[in-house]
């Protein structure tokens, strides 16, 4: 079964949790978010090596 539910629906349920569980339930989103962007990161030597490895023209 697939359930659709929108960002307004879940933002206002969110509203009905304490102040410290939104707290928390955004501190730990971000630490996912930050978690998911070191591993996407290309490090600086990666780059340079897929630009000067890019044809030209």
């Amino acid at each position: 079964m697939d359930v659709t539910v929108s960002l307004d629906s879940s933002l206002k349920w969110l509203g009905f949790l304490s102040t410290d569980n939104r707290r928390w339930l955004g501190e730990h989103l971000l630490q996912q978010v930050e978690e998911e962007e070191k591993t996407s990161r290309k490090s600086d030597e990666e780059f340079v090596h897929e630009l000067l490895s890019m044809p030209v023209g």
